[in-house]
């Protein structure tokens, strides 16, 4: 084979495997476009990788890999909940003029949702004041119920995660803070039926035949007899009023006690003897000045 021939072969052969290099580069980088229109980001790196391999170098397969990466990190900074980072990546491929269309166009979408999170984050989140706010003006019930209805909302982003804790951790306290109160109202109204009830057998009460008088207050019962230095005037330890039975129990400092009924108005019964409710003159009266009951 002559000179020329062979410089001839050797052109052949190098234009050749150009070719082929060409071939293989452009095929890496559609595949690679494809693989981003189908959203397999991890594949399409793998394709430009290719490209990159063919023509090491080539300033469009690594831009083509910083992008596809730049729009991974943007993707899972969203799945994560970080909607700050998520837009910072988004914004880096909208804004770059030579970047993929396909990119630029998924990234405008991300950006849109983004914006569509954000404002379901502020509005629950003024929902879930409202919640605070009507716990705070103890209004407990329509609380709860405000909390029902927004629990019903769509949680299942990772930006709205934390908005659902708070939702169910405001609703525990509402319920637990109800209960108490509930709880204490139901007490205090316990303690003022047994209270109305104590209070019929306090003041100043005269035997039917007006020969003894006696004052009772929450804290001694004391008797005298008309005409007599005979007076008691006995400590009490407590008293328990039993709105069911409609009687007073009262107990006395040296441990007795006596169940007194308050079934008929303004009448009570000691021992054998039947009392009937006067005013403090009229009980003294009785004693002609001799003495008062205390």
């Amino acid at each position: 084979m002559n000179r020329h021939n062979i410089v001839f072969s050797l052109i052949f052969l190098s234009l050749m495997l150009t070719a082929c290099g060409n071939k293989a580069y452009e095929e890496a980088i559609e595949n690679g476009m494809n693989a981003l229109e189908e959203k397999n980001d991890e594949e399409a790196i793998t394709f430009f990788e290719t490209a990159l391999e063919e023509k090491p170098e080539d300033e469009t397969a690594s831009q083509y890999i910083e992008e596809t990466e730049v729009m991974i990190d943007g993707l899972t900074a969203l799945e994560e909940g970080d909607l700050a980072e998520a837009k910072t990546f988004f914004k880096e491929i909208t804004h770059s003029e030579d970047s993929i269309s396909t990119l630029q166009a998924r990234s405008k979408d991300a950006l849109h949702t983004i914006e569509e999170l954000e404002a379901d984050y502020v509005n629950i989140k003024d929902l879930i004041n409202d919640a605070k706010d009507l716990h705070k003006e103890k209004e407990y019930k329509k609380a709860l119920v405000k909390l029902d209805d927004i629990l019903t909302q769509d949680f299942s982003h990772a930006s709205l995660h934390p908005l659902e804790e708070d939702a169910e951790q405001l609703r525990t306290d509402i319920e637990n803070t109800k209960e108490k109160t509930d709880k204490a109202a139901q007490k205090k109204k316990e303690e003022e039926k047994e209270q109305k009830q104590i209070d019929k057998i306090l003041g100043y009460w005269l035997s039917e035949d007006q020969t003894m008088a006696c004052h009772i207050t929450e804290s001694s019962v004391a008797c005298a007899v008309k005409q007599s230095d005979v007076i008691f005037d006995d400590p009490v330890q407590s008293m328990e009023g039993n709105v069911e039975e409609d009687s007073v129990t009262i107990t006395y400092e040296n441990g007795t006690s006596k169940t007194h009924s308050t079934k008929t108005p303004d009448t009570l019964n000691f021992d054998t003897e039947s009392f009937y409710r006067v005013s403090k003159e009229e009980a003294n009266a009785i004693y002609d000045g001799y003495y008062e009951l205390p």
